[in-house]
Order: structure tokens, then sequence, then C-alpha cells
């Protein structure tokens, strides 16, 4: 009986005298690009500010190249269409990154603020060709009043996989810190911030509800050594998607001092299905095993070149001394019957 071996693009299908005795397929995921962290920024100015370019990491797994959209909050403080994304020059971009992969991009910003206030700016990359979708996101504000608005620790964007295949959930959870100075810039009042002075709220109310249910905002206790207003407090954040939903949503934090100045940031929550996992190799159902011996011959030949690849496939399988081998490796041998 001879053997036939039939490569497909994304699997290999081995038969003998026209029955099937196995299938492998390589279901191959498409991976998110890279996105690397682009910082907020806030201005406190009379005049409309322009924000500052900013630099990043952006790596294509697939490599076939990647598009970008963009997104604001608020149109009224800056509008997205005046957000610019390319890959940024080493020479002409002193602080260009990525330098030796050519990963390294900027995102610049095309005019000045609009108006007072801040928006989130987000952003995806999705691979073309039909390739998976990644995001980043960040704030920019303009404020006019207040010498030393409050800092907030940069919150990582995550994508998490639902935790059932039937009405899971994702739940994102970290901690941050913040820390803030009086308006004369001496004493620092993070004691005086609570949760109550906190605003969380998701853009996609479908995926992640604006409710306590759903977003919570914790104080932690103050650590050994605390010393009252001179050391930044932290905090506990966790977000829990609505059962059986998936999606994207982008969630800013925002926070306000005694004095009334504010600052905020943002992250990007994904939620992706249960079954979303790495590529694999599995067998096909309604199939008949290959002994142990006839799956190693099956490697070696995935293993040669095209050309011998259609040879091993044409010649028949033969052994020599007990040993079961390709043509293409034994001059003398037994072919299979």
């Amino acid at each position: 009986m001879k053997m036939q071996l039939t490569r497909h693009l994304f699997g290999v299908t081995l038969t003998m005298a026209g029955v099937l005795l196995a299938t492998s397929s390589l279901y191959a995921l498409r991976r998110p690009p890279f996105f690397s962290w682009i910082r907020d920024q806030s201005t406190v100015s009379s005049t409309a500010p322009v924000f500052a370019t900013q630099y990043f990491r952006l790596k294509d797994f697939d490599g076939n190249g990647v598009s970008f959209t963009r997104s604001s909050t608020n149109g009224s403080v800056f509008n997205a269409m005046n957000v610019r994304i390319m890959p940024c020059d080493p020479i002409l971009d002193p602080n260009c990154t990525g330098v030796q992969d050519q990963t390294g991009y900027k995102v610049s910003f095309t005019g000045p603020a609009l108006s007072q206030g801040a928006t989130t700016i987000t952003l995806s990359a999705t691979g073309k060709n039909g390739g998976a979708t990644a995001y980043s996101s960040f704030t920019l504000r303009w404020a006019s009043a207040g010498l030393y608005p409050p800092t907030i620790e940069a919150l990582p964007n995550q994508t998490i996989r639902l935790s059932s295949p039937s009405n899971g959930t994702a739940t994102y959870s970290t901690m941050f810190v913040i820390g803030d100075l009086q308006n004369d810039g001496t004493t620092e009042d993070v004691d005086s911030i609570g949760t109550g002075d906190f605003t969380v709220t998701s853009n996609n109310t479908i995926l992640l509800p604006n409710s306590p249910n759903n977003i919570s905002l914790a104080r932690m206790p103050a650590p050994l050594g605390y010393i009252d207003q001179a050391t930044p407090r932290q905090y506990l954040l966790q977000a829990t998607t609505a059962a059986g939903q998936q999606g994207v949503a982008t969630v800013t934090v925002e926070f306000h001092d005694p004095d009334l100045n504010s600052t905020s940031t943002s992250f990007v929550l994904q939620a992706i299905d249960f079954n979303n996992t790495p590529p694999s190799i599995s067998n096909a159902s309604n199939q008949r095993r290959i002994s142990p011996i006839r799956s190693l011959l099956l490697r070696r030949v995935l293993l040669l070149s095209p050309i011998q690849s259609r040879r091993a496939v044409t010649a028949p399988w033969c052994r020599t001394s007990g040993s079961w081998a390709s043509p293409l490796t034994q001059r003398s041998c037994q072919t299979i019957s």
C-alpha cells in the first residue's frame, strides 16, 4: 500500500491507499501587536498649549503591517483627527526608541488644545489581512489655574480571557499610588484625598458598566513607617466585566485634591473569549491513529525542503535492518506493504 502525504497551508493530511490516517491542523492565532506605554500630559497655562510629541514602541508580530485608529473622549478639548501616528526617524528624532528592530513610533499633535479640560485618547493598532488588535490610551489635560495638580501612577493596559466559556467575566486588578502638593508647593496632602474624590468611568458600558458592582476603588491601609502627609498613598482598583461580554473598554480615572486641582489617567481593558488560546496542533476527530514509527517519519518529511518532501511522498517508504526510513536516506530498502 502506498502512503501519501498531502501538505496544506495550515495543516498536514496523511493517507494510505485513500484511507485517512490522520490530519493535523495548525490553528494560527494571530498575535496582537505590542503597544508600549504612552504617558499622560497635563499643562497649566493661560494660553492654549501644544502637547509634546511622545515616543513609543510597536511590535508587529504577524509582520503584515498595521493600520491605526484613534479616538478622543472629549473632542472639545482635543480632536482625534489632530492626532498623528507614524514611525520615528532615529536621525531626525533623537528620542526615537526601538532603533535596532525598527519598532520605534511617535504620536504628535497638530495644533493647540481647543479648550480647557481633559480628554482620553485611545489608539488601536490592527494587523493587516485580518490581524489582531492592540490598544493603548493616555490623557491630555489643559488647566489655567492650580500650580500643583496631583499626580497618579500610570495604569497598565490588559487583555484578559473570560473566566468560563458561558457567561464568564474578566477581572482587572491593579495597585497604584497618588501624590499631591499644596498650592504653596511645600506640604503633601494626600491624606485629605479619599475615594469620594475619584471618578472612574468606562466608555463601553455594555462591556464594563459604570456601576459599583463592576468598578471598585479602595484606599489601602497605611504601611508600617508611614509618615502622615509625607508618603504617596496606595489604592486598589478592580474592574469586572459584565457576564458573557467581550470587547474593549477605555477606562478613565480622574481625581481632584482639596484645592480642586485635577488630574487623570486611563487604561484599556480588553476581554477576549475563553477559548482564545495560544497556537496549537491538534488531531482531527474520527481518525485512525498513526503508529509512533510512522509519526516519526511524518515529522521527518515535514522538515525536508519542498523538493525533498515531494520526492519522499512519491517514493515508497522502506526499511533496512529493522529501521523505517525514506528512500532519501536509505539506498537499499524494502517497500512497505
